[in-house]
């Protein structure tokens, strides 16, 4: 019973939210996330006006939202929800604010969410509506459950904690440390949160490195200098739906210079692509990732960092200096096909294509494969070519100052001019060029391969219906700029429409509202 009402709740804060004005300030309810939080804000406001819930289509789905809410309730909660559809301002809640959602090792890694208040009063009445409202240690609240979660209030903030791994005590204990917090602790004093406030979109967020699970796992995986505090790294963005697609956009925050400097020194090792290899990628292909690289400045980088060097053996750092100097330019891998064998598994063809410069390093590289070739089975096919026998044969080598792995030889086809009917006239082609990283996962050509449109077909209803919710989608895409900024964009099939009223129509129709 608890639950349900908490599931009306939420649909309530959804139903005053279509019909609430929007203008944004800044709100002193943030000071209960702590500084040590991964956050996300969310606009509710702005989302419902980008799904397009207006006019006629507001009303109707409103009037069905509201029939769910009040259905079973007697007269005075019915009363009281009627009250604050018509007038929103009566729910207590600004919901012409941003809603934080948060996750911190100082709560366990549980996750909270705070939002502001605007009338505690009408606050109180509306969750009088749905529950028994109590107090203690300066705050009020509502548990749902043996577990929560636990909906926590005062004049300013309403704090509401999930219930993944602390009893309803631990979350007291937690919601009364929260309400007291003062600004100067909190992450409002944290220069990238105040950046994050300012992100262009509907949903923001950041988070320092330390926050993330296994921190130090991915420390060393970044070759991340011991003496920078992955505290100080942060990850910083916003996600915004716009005509025709769904935008995001992350980038690095740091205040250390140290961490600076490594973060310039990286993109010193990158060059700009030059979509050399488009033009040997087939028109079916399912996606591909290019980047560019300076190997020889990529080295160095490698070799300025301690870790990196106690890392490697002496012996084996010659090695990888000639391997990494032989690389210069475009480097470009693809999934350019799947089909069934014969036991009907699975069967990817896929390519890597680079460009080599350095000669003598290519030699190097051509020593390296045939001095290894007793140990993994590769044998000698040509002059610098060669295959390799796992569970399938790949073949390997350098032609032309371009060195490849493939499954499919065909995919080699006019290494040179290139093939017939390539994706260097696909939608997306020209995006690439100038990056330092582009990738792509072509959701159309997915969805057109043979063997997705048999299990669509004998799927039944379930398998249709995510087969037409895949057909609203042409691609994904991201790319890496000079400056580390890294774009995420989904495309809309349909390029006139708001992504998210394309979703939210879709989603409508499904639950036929």
């Amino acid at each position: 019973m608890l639950r349900k009402m908490f599931f009306r709740f939420s649909v309530l804060i959804l139903l005053i939210a279509t019909v609430s004005s929007c203008s944004k300030k800044a709100g002193e309810y943030t000071h209960v996330i702590p500084s040590d939080a991964m956050v996300m804000s969310i606009d509710l406001k702005f989302l419902t006006d980008k799904a397009g819930i207006q006019g006629d289509d507001a009303e109707q789905m409103k009037q069905t939202l509201l029939g769910a809410v009040t259905r079973g309730t007697d007269a005075s909660t019915r009363s009281q929800i009627e009250k604050v559809i018509r007038n929103p301002s009566e729910s207590g809640i600004a919901l012409d604010e941003p809603f934080y959602i948060f996750s911190s090792p100082t709560i366990q890694g549980n996750v909270a969410m705070t939002i502001k208040v605007s009338n505690v009063k009408n606050l109180r009445n509306t969750l009088e509506a749905f529950s028994t409202v109590s107090s203690q240690n300066g705050y009020e609240y509502v548990t749902l459950g043996q577990r929560g979660p636990l909906l926590a209030f005062n004049e300013t903030t309403v704090l509401i904690f999930s219930n993944n791994s602390m009893s309803v005590d631990e979350m007291h204990r937690n919601a009364e440390k929260l309400m007291k917090q003062t600004a100067e602790n909190s992450i409002r004093e944290k220069k990238g949160f105040r950046k994050m406030t300012d992100q262009k979109g509907e949903v923001a967020f950041w988070a320092p490195f330390s926050a993330f699970p296994n921190a130090e796992i991915l420390k060393n995986s970044m070759a991340v200098p011991a003496e920078i505090d992955l505290e100080e790294i942060s990850v910083i963005g916003g996600f915004s739906f716009e005509k025709g697609k769904a935008v995001a956009e992350v980038d690095y925050y740091t205040e250390n210079k140290e961490a600076k400097k490594l973060l310039d020194r990286r993109s010193d090792a990158m060059g700009s692509i030059s979509n050399t290899y488009l033009k040997n990628l087939p028109a079916s292909t399912l996606g591909f990732m290019s980047f560019s690289i300076h190997g020889e400045e990529l080295y160095k980088m490698l070799q300025e960092n301690p870790e990196f060097r106690r890392a490697i053996p002496g012996e084996a750092t010659a090695q990888l200096e000639s391997v990494c100097k032989a690389f210069k330019g475009d480097i470009t891998l693809a999934l350019t096909g799947v089909s069934l064998d014969r036991r009907f598994n699975p069967n990817p063809s896929f390519v890597m294509l680079a460009e080599v410069k350095d000669k003598e390093s290519i030699r190097e590289l051509h020593r390296l494969i045939e001095e290894e070739g007793a140990n993994i089975q590769i044998r000698k096919r040509g002059e610098g070519e060669y295959v390799m026998s796992v569970d399938m044969e790949i073949f390997l080598g350098e032609r032309d100052n371009t060195f490849y792995v493939t499954n499919e030889l065909s995919l080699l086809a006019n290494l040179d001019k290139g093939l017939d009917k390539s994706i260097k006239d696909a939608s997306y082609a020209s995006h690439a060029k100038g990056k330092s990283m582009y990738g792509v996962v072509d959701i159309a050509s997915i969805l057109e391969m043979p063997l997705v449109k048999l299990a669509a077909g004998m799927g039944g209803e379930e398998a249709q219906t995510y087969y037409q919710l895949g057909s609203l989608f042409e691609y994904m895409e991201f790319y890496v700029e000079k400056d580390s900024k890294t774009t995420f964009v989904l495309q809309m099939s349909n390029k006139e429409t708001n992504a998210l009223k394309q979703v939210v129509d879709f989603a409508r129709g499904f639950a036929g509202l």
